[in-house]
């Protein structure tokens, strides 16, 4: 168990990271399609939602790579220019279209609270109980922020860190109702947190040969404990917690089969995924809000929503792609 993630397999998963974001993406948006119907089809995908945690967990992994080759500066810049032109745009057609919807404009206030993410922590009168357009985008938004003290504290104390968030988590979630948007980041964090400790260890196999470890490493130890907190957030707290916690068991058997797949056909379609896989996400959410304009008739219902889709698809990618060649900076587009 302690050399389940060797240097050999997390190098691979660095490999594999436009891949394995493909994977995520996909599985995202099968969650999303059986959760607006009874469609036989889409009932293996009630739990895709473990999509979220594997961008999460690759998430905290690739950001070490971008903040410890950057300066502070240049860490939130890139980020910004990979995630609030799309945003902004989202936020204007969620705005159209919810307001065709419900017969009802937006007020400017709630807008407003949206596009600065403020509708996320309870801010706005909008919508009943979501109160935000996407809590994603929030959420993202928000970890990056603190990164760099998430990543200070994953060197300074490690698992230990790692052992009192998903703790805090668990415990917050069961004894604590809260609006499910927070469920999804509050459960997120841990795992978004061993991203980072993967980073950490990595660097340490890089500089100590696997023949002359000894005993059980930092992650070693959190795998080791894993499976305990699988059962106590089975029993105690949430769905979002658990696949949270499933998710490194879950990342190896992925990044396993992109080894596999390397070099295909599937292999490149999900790399060209998973490189644009925000953008994705917010054309797969705001393709649903369009589904006052589907004909419910099948496969005309299908074939519109696949249209809205990629329609909104290559317009979130051509904003980024624009802004990006405005300010003349060489962002790459993977998160």
């Amino acid at each position: 168990m302690c050399y389940m993630y060797s240097l050999k397999q997390i190098d691979a998963i660095s490999t594999h990271r436009d891949a394995i974001y493909g994977i995520s993406i996909i599985l995202i948006i099968l969650y999303h399609c059986s959760c607006g119907g009874d469609n036989v089809f889409f009932i293996p995908f009630e739990k895709g939602f473990i999509g979220v945690d594997i961008f999460m967990m690759m998430s905290g992994f690739g950001l070490c790579h971008s903040y410890t080759k950057r300066s502070l500066k240049d860490f939130y810049l890139k980020r910004v220019l990979r995630i609030i032109p799309a945003y902004v745009l989202y936020n204007i057609f969620f705005v159209l279209v919810s307001t065709y919807y419900f017969n009802t404009p937006i007020s400017f206030e709630d807008f407003f609270y949206n596009l600065t993410t403020l509708s996320f922590y309870g801010f706005g009168s909008w919508g009943i109980g979501n109160k935000c357009f996407d809590w994603f985008t929030a959420a993202i938004l928000l970890l990056y922020m603190i990164f760099p003290i998430l990543y200070r504290l994953a060197r300074k104390w490690g698992m230990f860190t790692f052992f009192f968030v998903s703790l805090f988590a668990m415990i917050y979630n069961h004894f604590f109702v809260v609006p499910w948007r927070i469920d999804c980041l509050v459960s997120r964090v841990p795992i978004f947190f061993f991203g980072i400790l993967l980073f950490i260890h990595r660097e340490k196999l890089s500089l100590v040969s696997l023949n002359k470890e000894s005993g059980i490493g930092r992650i070693g130890r959190i795998l080791l404990f894993l499976p305990a907190f699988i059962y106590v957030g089975y029993i105690y707290s949430t769905n979002f917690f658990l696949t949270a916690m499933i998710t490194p068991f879950f990342l190896l058997i992925v990044c396993g089969l992109m080894s596999l797949l390397a070099g295909t056909f599937v292999y490149r379609c999900l790399s060209y995924l998973g490189k644009y896989s925000y953008e994705l996400f917010l054309a797969n959410s705001w393709s649903q809000q369009w589904s006052v304009f589907v004909l419910q008739i099948f496969p005309l219902n299908i074939i519109s929503v696949i249209f809205y889709h990629l329609v909104a698809q290559h317009i979130f990618i051509i904003v980024t792609r624009s802004v990006r060649n405005l300010v003349k900076m060489p962002v790459k587009i993977t998160c």
